[in-house]
Order: structure tokens, then C-alpha cells, then sequence
């Protein structure tokens, strides 16, 4: 305790600092243009000031290392951040406190007197702190409190009475012993009220240490007054993978987040509440050996993310080190991801380790700051306005459209509803999918022998390969694959899903579906299936993806086409063309729960975000969106648009809906799925926009002829580009 009062002593002087800072000047990709600009300026704007206003807690010779903080917001309207403070040495393994500030003015200054948390209880420490306020108002403190090598075990402590004493610490593992990791700012409660601590074990009494942790969740549905251990996390590279976090998302699933060694954060998702998970897989964030930190903002609805937006060494890339400190938002559950900025760029420091807090309309960052040449690691708290945030590099989303009998593609502003530039490729693109980098868009080819695939690079706004499919012919439906590894494209004359690897553009193998005239695949909301509609044997292939084993069909109705998850990934519906009908599939059991009548040729489906509503273009003459409300199966409108509506897609902010008619002598489509068309001057060619609200048409769009396959596009930042450049992912 007398080495606590010096630190203080030390801390009162030279601690606090309350420093306004300008924005930083990013270098982004502004919408659409093509200009482009060197890493090495980035470098040189890393020099400019960063915004909002920050609050550093100085390290000490005594006190060399302060980080792994969290923030809890009481109900009198003080924030409490609490952090583990290290004495003697900037080791993980230093004697180490936990010790809190507080603030009064919603971070915008802290107070200077330390309060201690947690005693140094462990024989070597305590430290990373996570805060959770719990569904019955009890404030939740979890931490790790490290005894050894072989004895670290997350602790949680309760608190009844807004932080002012807390229970005695409570293990939550008791089963075993080991070195298990809980980062600070990590346990997260479900809607469902389950409690979730992702961990991460390196070591066990009896085992040599190990990089790549065994990562797995603990969870409680007691509100953490006892525990039970979900399933390891699979993960099939040999490398370094530890220090996860989650998220809940908008559908239900859990998306997990995972340091890795190799140069991205890698992701995994669980269907059932953090007990399994899917396939850990490489995503499209850059990023050392460095963890992420990942929240769901409450304002908004969007998540929000910081990280080392660098993932590659050599000359520009910052040597690996964990600079910059990103920020970035997405509107679209962690697909793409845009308002990127650093808030830390210094190429002579690293930021890592960061908590994020929601405060109103302004966000609390706290993070290490270790510069070069000092030895030790200040802790900063950095307080940022939603709007310094949101007004950031938001590039508007485009909406790229193919227009399948001009054999063009077009970029259609979705804001102000023009198109901005059409550009020739190959013949008769069909339908279209989008890397899940944002940079390529893969098109199938579907005019006779239907043997090809046309990759277009949507920066450079041109077609950059042909990928042949020998054999399997009349190439249709296209998907990609979560990771962004292989693209997937039926070949309905031969009944075969092909799978196209990325980093090549090249076949790797065709799956065997099962059934007759596949015309449309998708992938399950895990990623782990491959589901094809096979139009003239009236089912769906559930086929495995990694094995690519027919697991099951489903019975359809008759001309089954178009397919969607309702966004809780919980129900599948398939559009039945030919019968009018569709048919709702629950996927848990794989089995049919009911069909219902929907007229006028179904043929494509979208749900508005919420869940509430399905948009189903009918491809008929007298082409129509119907309007159904989804828990009752009824029909709100039908509204008329042009001739044979078939592309559909819905504007980010679920105001409009973009429909795709093709009005080109169309006549039918016969049993083997070939299209009998006659390229005649269009009369309702184009992209009719339907005001949701209205529940009318309010534009019309010409796009050139047979505007079918469309797909939103977010283009992505122009460092995100720079540091994955070459990769296809």
C-alpha cells in the first residue's frame, strides 16, 4: 500500500491531461473515383493531429505499464473506467492492481485520485478488466486473476449497489486449470440474457504453451452465478489464434473475432448461442498480431470497430506493428465496412488492447499508447462525437446492376437514383456476386454453351478475367463463400455446383447436386452449406460445403428458382416460379413447414431488415413486387412495375426497392431451364424504383436491356485496398 501512495503521488502530477486535438486528414477512397494515392502518404498524414479530445494516465518508472481498461456507466450518471495498473514491470506477468477513475461529465475529464478495485489477489496479478451492466440492473466485473503459467482463470465480482462494493470473486471456470485469456472489454449478454466470455486457453499443467489458443465460450444463464464451457472454436490453420471477442448479431448468430498471425482478423459464427461455432475464416480486416475490438452501437443499430488496420510488413506497412488505430462503422452486420479513419497514426508508437464505450452521442476509446522511445505504456482515453465518427469517408453504397442482353454493367447511384457509368463486358451476365473485399464482382455467363465466368474489378471499372468451366455448361446462380476463398456457380445443364478458387480464378472442383436443372445456389447463414434449386426436380440440394456431400433434399414446388433466409437465419423461402407458390422451410429441422400461394411467376425474394416484410418480384408479362407481411403470409400489395421483374434489391436505409425488369421479347423458359427470349427494343427495360413507404413506382432507370442480377456494392477505403492489395479474398 505505501508503493500505492507514491504512485499516486506521481500520477497527481503529470497524469491528466485534457488536450483537444483536430481531425485527422484520412487518405480514402471518396465514392467512385479512380484516384488513387500512394501508402507512403499516408505516412505523412499520420503527422496531422487526431480528433476528438483525449485523456492520458502517464506510466512511471514504478508504474511503467498502464492498459486493459473498460467502462461501465452508473445510474447517477458517473462513468467509472477501471484498468489494470502494473508496478516494477511492463511484463504480462508484473505485480498488478486494478484501479478506477471516474468522470462526471460524460468523459470529457476524469478525476486524478485513484480508486482501488482489485487488490493484487493473484500471486502474480489481476488485470483485464470487462464491466457489464446485467438485464436485472446488477453491474457485472470480470478479470483475469493469474497465479502462474498454469493458474489464470477469468473471475467475475458482483455489485449490487452501483460499483460502490463488489461480491467475492466467483471463478468461472472450476473444472480445470490452465492459462486462459479473457481480454478486457470482451463478455457481452445475449437478448436471450445468457452471459458470454470468449477465452482463449494456452496452457494446461500438463502441456507445452501453445500460440494458437483453444478458443472456446463460457457461458451462464443465471446471470453469472454459474457456468458451463461451449465448444472449441474449429480452426484449421497452423498459426497463432487467441484473444476473441463477440458480437450478437441483428439475425441471432454470434459473430466471433480472432487475433491471428496471418496479416487479417479471422471470423467464426454460432447458431446456437456461443455453444458451437462454424469454421474460423479469414476476413477482409487487415490486422497484426493484434486483437480487434468489435460492439453494436446503441444508437444506430450499426456495429463499430477499431483495430490495427495493418496487416502486412515491409516498407509502408508500419513493419507489422499495432499502428494504425482504426475505427470504422457497418451498416450491413460486419460485410463491408465504411467511416474509416485512424484515430492513432503515428508510425513511431503502438495502440492496442482499446475498450469502447457508448456515452449519448459520443463514444469513449481507451487504449495502450507505447511510443518508441520511452519504456513505458500510457493509457489513453480518447472521447469522440457520433458525428465526427459517421460524418467521416462515408462513401454512399452503388448498386451494380447487370444488364444481361446488352451485356453491360452498371453503376446506379441508389441516392440519387442515376446511373453513373455503364461499362461493356462479356456476353449474357447473368447473375452477379461480390467478393466480400468489395472489390470484384463474379458474373455468370449464361448464353450458349454457358461456359464462362466474367470477373470485373469494380475500382478499375473493367472486366479482368475469364474463368472457362470446361464441361459444365449453362452457368447460372453465383455465391461467394464468407472468407472470400470461392465463389460458387450452378451448372444447370449437368446438374453440378463449380467451385472457382479466387486466389486463381480457376475450377477446383463441381459438387454433384442431386437434382435436375440447378439454376440458383446459395450459402446457409453459417457458410457451411451450399443449397442449389433445382428447377425440374422440384427440390433444394442441402449439400456440406468442405465435403461437398448431398446431405438432404427438400421438396419444393414446381419451377423452384429464387431462395432467402429470413434475417434470423431461422426459416427459408423458396420461390416456386411455374406453381406460384412458395414454400417456407424451417432450416433447423430441414423439413416444410408450409406453403402458401404467391401469383404471378415468383422469382426473386427480399426481406426488409426487420424481418416484417418479403419483396417478390413476379417475372411475368405484367411484372409486379409483391408486398408480403412475413407472420401472417399475406399479401399488403401487389405493385405494378415493368415487364418480367426479376432483379431485386433494397436501399440500405430499406426506403426504396430496386427492381429489375426485362422487357426484351421475353416468352418463356422451358423445362430445361433454357430462356427462349428475342432481343427486341425494350418497352419497360430498366431499374424501377419503388418507394417502400408509398408502395408505388416513383422512377424509372434505364439501365440498357434485360437488367436482371444486381447487388449492392460498398466501395471500400483506399488504405483497406493498399494493405490487401493482391490478395483476393
Amino acid at each position: 500500500m505505501h508503493f500505492c501512495k507514491i504512485n499516486i503521488c506521481k500520477m497527481r502530477k503529470n497524469t491528466i491531461q485534457e488536450i483537444p486535438m483536430r481531425r485527422t486528414i484520412l487518405i480514402f477512397l471518396m465514392g467512385l473515383s479512380l484516384l488513387f494515392i500512394n501508402l507512403s502518404k499516408v505516412a505523412q498524414a499520420q503527422a496531422h493531429k487526431s480528433p476528438g479530445t483525449f485523456t492520458d494516465i502517464l506510466s512511471s518508472s514504478e508504474n511503467p505499464r498502464n492498459s486493459e481498461g473498460d467502462f461501465i456507466t452508473l445510474k447517477d450518471g458517473r462513468i467509472l473506467f477501471a484498468y489494470t495498473r502494473f508496478m516494477n514491470s511492463t511484463s504480462d506477468h508484473a505485480p498488478a492492481q486494478i484501479i478506477g477513475r471516474y468522470s462526471e461529465d460524460g468523459g470529457k475529464t476524469w478525476s486524478v485520485k485513484d480508486k482501488l478495485i482489485v487488490e493484487r489477489e493473484g500471486d502474480q496479478n489481476v488485470m483485464s478488466v470487462s464491466f457489464l451492466r446485467l438485464q436485472n440492473g446488477d453491474i457485472a466485473m470480470f478479470y483475469a486473476r493469474k497465479n502462474s503459467l498454469e493458474d489464470c482463470i477469468p473471475m467475475v465480482r458482483i455489485s449490487k449497489d452501483e460499483a460502490q462494493t463488489w461480491s467475492e470473486p466467483t471463478p468461472i471456470i472450476t473444472d480445470q486449470n490452465g492459462y486462459f485469456v479473457l481480454n478486457n472489454d470482451r463478455v457481452i449478454q445475449l437478448k436471450s440474457g445468457r452471459i458470454l466470455a470468449p477465452v482463449s486457453l494456452h496452457k494446461t499443467p500438463n502441456s507445452e504453451w501453445r500460440n494458437r489458443g483453444e478458443i472456446r465460450c463460457f457461458y451462464s444463464d443465471d446471470m453469472g452465478n454459474s457456468w458451463k464451457m461451449g465448444q472449441v472454436l474449429p480452426v484449421t490453420i497452423n498459426a497463432i489464434s487467441q484473444e476473441p471477442g463477440v458480437v450478437e448479431m441483428n439475425d441471432g448468430r454470434i459473430m466471433m473475432n480472432i487475433r491471428t498471425n496471418q496479416g487479417a482478423q479471422y471470423s467464426s459464427f454460432s447458431l446456437d448461442e456461443g455453444i458451437t461455432w462454424s469454421l474460423a475464416n479469414k476476413t477482409i480486416i487487415p490486422s497484426p498480431i493484434s486483437p480487434a475490438s468489435l460492439k453494436r452501437l446503441n444508437g444506430t443499430g450499426d456495429l463499430i470497430l477499431a483495430w490495427n488496420n495493418n496487416g502486412k510488413s515491409g516498407p509502408g506497412y508500419f513493419k507489422s506493428k499495432r499502428t494504425p488505430l482504426t475505427v470504422a462503422i457497418s451498416k450491413d452486420e460486419g460485410q463491408s465496412w465504411v467511416n474509416i479513419q485512424n484515430i492513432e497514426g503515428s508510425s513511431h508508437a503502438s495502440y492496442a488492447y482499446t475498450a469502447i464505450h457508448e456515452v449519448d452521442d459520443h463514444i469513449l476509446f481507451a487504449y495502450y499508447v507505447k511510443h518508441d522511445d520511452k519504456p513505458g505504456y500510457d493509457l489513453r482515453i480518447r472521447r469522440m462525437s457520433l458525428k465526427e465518427i459517421y460524418d467521416f469517408d462515408n462513401p454512399d453504397p452503388v448498386l451494380i446492376v447487370a444488364n444481361k442482353h446488352s451485356n453491360t454493367l452498371s453503376y446506379l447511384d441508389p441516392v440519387k437514383m442515376e446511373v453513373l457509368e455503364t461499362i461493356n463486358i462479356g456476353n449474357n451476365p447473368h447473375e452477379i456476386t461480390i467478393s466480400p473485399n468489395q472489390r470484384f464482382a463474379y458474373l455468370s455467363s449464361y448464353e450458349a454453351p454457358g461456359d464462362k465466368i466474367f470477373v470485373v474489378d469494380l475500382m478499375k471499372r473493367q472486366q479482368v478475367d475469364t474463368i472457362h468451366t470446361g464441361e459444365y455448361t449453362r452457368i447460372h446462380g453465383a455465391a461467394f463463400s464468407p472468407e472470400g476463398t470461392h465463389a460458387y456457380f450452378t451448372a444447370g445443364q449437368t446438374g453440378h455446383v463449380v467451385e472457382v478458387e479466387t486466389a486463381t480464378n480457376t475450377v477446383s472442383r463441381a459438387i454433384p447436386t442431386g437434382g435436375e436443372i440447378s439454376h440458383m445456389v446459395y450459402l446457409s447463414p453459417d457458410g457451411k452449406h451450399l443449397l442449389t434449386a433445382n428447377i425440374s426436380s422440384e427440390n433444394i440440394s442441402v449439400i456440406n460445403r468442405e465435403s461437398g456431400e448431398l446431405e438432404t433434399l427438400i421438396p419444393a414446388g414446381k419451377g423452384v428458382e429464387g431462395m432467402a433466409f429470413t434475417p434470423d437465419g431461422k426459416y427459408l423461402w423458396a420461390l416456386n416460379q411455374t406453381g406460384g407458390s412458395i414454400t417456407v422451410i424451417n432450416w433447423l429441422s430441414k423439413t416444410v413447414v408450409t406453403e402458401f400461394e404467391c401469383s404471378g411467376m415468383p422469382v426473386r425474394i427480399k426481406f426488409s431488415k426487420d424481418g416484417s416484410r418479403a419483396y417478390v418480384a413476379g417475372w411475368e408479362k405484367n411484372g409486379t413486387l409483391t408486398v408480403i407481411d412475413v407472420a401472417s403470409k399475406k399479401e399488403i400489395k401487389r405493385i405494378p412495375v415493368g415487364s418480367y421483374a426479376i432483379g431485386v434489391e433494397i436501399s440500405s436505409d430499406g426506403k426504396y426497392a430496386f427492381v429489375g425488369c426485362e422487357d426484351a421479347g421475353k416468352t418463356s423458359i422451358g423445362k430445361d431451364g433454357e430462356e427462349n427470349l428475342e432481343k427486341l427494343k425494350a418497352k419497360s427495360d430498366g431499374v424501377h424504383v419503388v418507394d417502400l413507404h408509398k408502395l408505388e413506382v416513383v422512377k424509372v432507370i434505364e439501365t440498357g436491356l434485360g437488367p436482371d442480377p444486381m447487388q449492392m456494392w460498398w466501395p471500400p477505403s483506399k488504405l483497406v485496398e493498399d494493405l490487401i492489395q493482391g490478395e483476393r479474398l
